[in-house]
């Protein structure tokens, strides 16, 4: 029992420090039940014979939960990738349509069949379509002419998308405008291009940081990508 605890304490597994608790505590039952038969044996006590019944189920219940919990954690994980990635999707199949060479694995079609049939593990499929979204905005990064990002920036501040997204909004505001431009034949601007200022959570991922929060992000930008605020930026007129 000591044992479990310690070791649930070390992972960092939510789902396996639970499991090796529940197993711990359904240990120390049985370790409860026996040492009553000790009792039993050696001092002809029977004061806690009735409760051992109940303390086996308890073990037995506790034993079985052990072993579900994990995989409840598992199938927790697995619905919250598929639900992001499905999420994701339009927007990186917009940007991997403009700059294709960032796709590591041939993309199955269509959204639905890319979800049940991924072409990579499972376990790696948000991974994936975030790290190609990122290479395909770095790359597209090349397209965005001076001055829409400030542009961007003052329609979103002007339209009735939520503070908290403004970010987000802003640079699916910025990808359209370069997808057009990319798709459209102009030039990129590699070498002189003005940097396309990436928030400081995908920044932070490119130094190995939280996955989880650029896919949070990437999904808000998704989101912001495919509505009509967006849609409406035009900054060839200098209107929104």
């Amino acid at each position: 029992m000591y044992v479990c605890w310690r070791y649930s304490l070390r992972t960092e597994s939510r789902g396996l420090a639970a499991g090796l608790r529940l197993f711990g505590l359904g240990t120390g039952l049985a370790w409860v039940f026996w040492f009553a038969y000790l009792l039993k044996a050696l001092f002809a006590s029977t004061w806690a014979m009735p409760a051992l019944p109940l303390l086996m189920n308890l073990h037995g219940l506790l034993r079985a939960a052990a072993i579900l919990v994990p995989t409840l954690f598992t199938l927790r994980h697995a619905l919250a990738d598929t639900a992001t990635a499905w999420r994701l999707w339009p927007l990186w199949r917009d940007l991997v349509q403009a700059v294709p060479y960032v796709v590591l694995s041939r993309p199955r079609a269509g959204r639905v069949l890319e979800l049940l049939w991924p072409p990579v593990p499972r376990n790696m499929l948000v991974y994936r379509k975030v790290i190609e979204t990122r290479d395909a905005i770095l790359i597209l990064g090349e397209y965005v002419a001076p001055g829409v990002p400030e542009l961007a920036r003052g329609h979103v501040a002007g339209s009735r998308i939520p503070e908290r997204w403004h970010t987000a909004a802003a640079l699916a505001c910025v990808l359209k405008e370069a997808r057009r431009a990319k798709l459209a034949g102009l030039p990129g601007r590699p070498a002189q291009a003005p940097a396309l200022e990436l928030p400081a959570v995908m920044q932070i991922s490119e130094e190995g940081g939280g996955l989880r929060d650029e896919a949070r992000f990437l999904v808000d930008v998704a989101r912001a990508y495919a509505s009509p605020e967006t849609s409406a930026f035009a900054p060839a007129t200098g209107t929104a």
